[in-house]
């Protein structure tokens, strides 16, 4: 994109997200990367103002953004969020690429992989070996951590931040409901919400529509509370004791 005139920059991503709908959806116009458009601010305005998010650039206040260039140590960073994007070329070591994931798990990061080919197609391609370890090592934490696409987890951080909770004793149950003023068709994720509970509670029940399933209990420092996922702006969900 660096080579090209603006015209054809706007081109360039209004075809990308009309063949991207075309072929996958309009879920999967959320995000995008611009081809060396980091390097370019031309680019930017012409792409955030026809997508909600690029992978290029970090609008969000809230969250800072270590881009693949940037030294920076993402654990001296005081935003609520910090997105790291690291991305593995063909001589990076296997034990580089491991520290990512112990500094992401220690800090509470959001690390963003980029690959951008494996044996011997694409640029800077991984040895298959290298990324079959890598992925095994990634998949025996993964307990620890959410694996998921860049658009969902730049959708949850959004939603977590735009949230509002509202919780109500009601008896034998607790209400809990969570709303947000995001557009609702782009943003639709359900977010994990923790309440604390009464220390008397041995079994609590969650209800939010159709959704009914038991939650296990957690007690930590002398709170006693449940852990569960919860849909924004959906109807008031009941915390049942069993």
């Amino acid at each position: 994109m660096t080579a090209l005139d603006e015209a054809n920059i706007a081109y360039e991503i209004e075809k990308s997200i009309e063949d991207i709908r075309e072929n996958l959806g309009p879920r999967h116009t959320f995000s995008m990367e611009c081809p060396y458009g980091i390097h370019d601010e031309r680019v930017r305005p012409h792409a955030e103002s026809r997508i909600p998010l690029t992978r290029n650039w970090v609008p969000d206040n809230f969250m800072d953004g270590i881009m693949r260039g940037d030294p920076r140590d993402p654990k001296r960073s005081t935003r609520e969020y910090v997105q790291w994007q690291r991305g593995p070329a063909a001589k990076t070591p296997l034990e580089t690429m491991k520290g990512w994931i112990d500094t992401t798990l220690d800090h509470g990061l959001w690390l963003v992989l980029v690959f951008h080919g494996i044996e011997g197609i694409g640029y800077e391609a991984l040895p298959t070996e290298t990324v079959r370890a890598y992925f095994d090592y990634i998949q025996e934490r993964q307990g620890r951590m959410w694996i998921a696409t860049f658009q969902d987890g730049a959708k949850y951080a959004r939603e977590r931040m735009a949230s509002k909770v509202t919780t109500q004793r009601a008896g034998d149950a607790i209400e809990v409901s969570v709303t947000h003023s995001l557009d609702p068709k782009l943003y639709d994720l359900p977010l994990t919400a923790r309440t604390t509970i009464p220390a008397d509670w041995r079994v609590v029940r969650f209800r939010q529509g159709d959704q009914v399933r038991w939650l296990p209990i957690h007690r930590e420092q002398g709170a006693t509370f449940v852990v569960y996922r919860i849909v924004p702006n959906g109807v008031v969900a009941r915390l049942e004791k069993g």
